[in-house]
């Protein structure tokens, strides 16, 4: 998993993420997550898609 973008909002950073397959999704989380649990829950979320599509 891979953070190519991300866009930093009011409240909310969107997320743009590479999965270890190359397949590409996004994601906002809110400003108040700490970085180590945003990594976990974006990493949580490319295993769903990998797993998924």
């Amino acid at each position: 998993m891979k953070v190519i973008n991300y866009n930093v909002g009011f409240r909310n950073i969107q997320y743009k993420v590479r999965t270890d397959d190359g397949k590409v999704f996004t994601h906002k989380l809110s400003k108040r997550t700490i970085a180590i649990l945003a990594r976990r829950e974006l990493k949580r979320i490319a295993i769903e898609v990998d797993k998924s599509q």
